[in-house]
């Protein structure tokens, strides 16, 4: 096994690009969970739960028929990667997870733009989707 790659982890942990695209999109992710428990209250006509999570949300949305199954690919993905992000940078970094989507091993310091513009990208992800969500009618079928 090799050694923790713990040095990587600490990079980006320093680094405040990095820390405050990760602090945006765990707001954008708080952002589109309010925006569909909004959604699903008005739509369903009764109260979400406010500690609902993005997962939970998903499956109401797709045990109501109000995602297509693109829309459902899609929520699931967000919900997958921010949960990634949110909880297995290190685990990545320590080898008790297998690399997936990012890479663990052979990293330098410029490495971390990679994982910066990564996170960028996902956040601008869930502020489209909380965007939608907060502009659909609740009279339409699915959300986009």
């Amino acid at each position: 096994m090799e050694d923790i790659n713990v040095d990587f982890f600490n990079i980006l942990f320093e680094d405040k690009e990095f820390s405050s695209e990760l602090g945006k999109l765990i707001m954008a992710s708080g952002w589109l969970e309010a925006e569909l428990i909004g959604y699903l209250t008005k739509k369903l006509d009764k109260p979400i739960k406010q500690k609902s999570t993005l997962g939970q949300l998903t499956n109401i949305l797709v045990n109501n028929n109000l995602l297509t199954e693109i829309g459902e690919y899609h929520y699931r993905d967000l919900s997958e990667k921010r949960n990634y992000f949110s909880h297995n940078l290190y685990s990545l970094f320590n080898f008790l997870i297998e690399e997936s989507e990012l890479p663990s091993k052979k990293l330098f310091e410029l490495d971390k733009y990679n994982f910066i513009n990564k996170v960028r990208y996902l956040k601008e992800d869930f502020i489209a989707f909380a965007k939608d969500v907060s502009s659909t009618k609740t009279n339409k079928e699915y959300l986009k």
